[in-house]
């Protein structure tokens, strides 16, 4: 429950702790699918390097051993976690258009209907459809097709808020 409703970029843990140790944790936290990818980093005073290979075995991304520099620890982190960051965009994202994907589309959509339902508010659609695409494919070719699709999408970021969502239903 914590790591859905923080939605981390990381886990930074030790492998002795109060109430579980790392190796269990860092065995569950990838059985959940949204959690595949989140990095794991272990920081640890274990210095048996059979039981650092055991951790790293178990979706461990790095062992960091105690006493560990500050520069090495952020370090350490701010690359595994950009890299979490850009994975996580190429997984949900259209790459021709920078828009959500069809399935990223799909899900925050079922999302906001629990919500608005649950809230008992009301919610906007909109589903725009470019006529006789196909011609243009077929007339001018895919990288000027592909084009089109860039410049509508781009038109769409920048005329609706923020806060709303746009995604590209049709596509790959």
């Amino acid at each position: 429950d914590a790591l859905s409703n923080f939605r981390p970029e990381l886990v930074l843990m030790d492998q002795y702790m109060p109430e579980i140790n790392g190796r269990e944790l860092g065995a569950v936290i990838p059985q959940e699918a949204a959690f595949l990818s989140i990095p794991i980093l272990f920081l640890s005073a274990e210095s048996n390097p059979d039981k650092q290979l055991e951790l790293m075995q178990i979706n461990a991304d790095v062992f960091l051993t105690k006493p560990v520099s500050p520069k090495r620890l952020v370090t350490a982190i701010s690359i595994r976690a950009e890299r979490f960051r850009q994975l996580s965009s190429m997984m949900l994202r259209d790459s021709l258009t920078g828009l959500l994907n069809r399935t990223t589309t799909k899900e925050q959509l079922t999302i906001e209907l629990s919500r608005m339902r649950s809230e008992n508010m009301s919610l906007a659609f909109a589903l725009v459809g470019l006529d006789h695409f196909k011609s243009v494919n077929d007339t001018y070719g895919h990288p000027i097709g592909d084009q089109v699709l860039k410049t509508m999408s781009n038109t769409l970021k920048k005329r609706l808020r923020m806060t709303d969502l746009i995604g590209r239903f049709g596509g790959k």
